[in-house]
């Protein structure tokens, strides 16, 4: 990658963590502990529901 495109890709990130500052917070996270939280809950959701049998019952 040459300098020009360094430098783009550096403007685009520093806009971007502009733009998102406060959004965590916003959101409450607050700690890690929020992060992993919330990613755990994330994962949950998208876990298929097991089939329900009678025969497993």
């Amino acid at each position: 990658m040459d300098e020009a495109a360094k430098a783009m890709a550096l403007k685009a990130l520093e806009e971007l963590q502009e733009q998102m500052r406060g959004e965590a917070e916003k959101a409450g996270l607050r700690t890690e502990e929020d992060v992993i939280r919330l990613v755990k809950e994330i994962r949950h959701e998208d876990d298929p529901k097991p089939e329900v049998n009678d025969e497993n019952q």
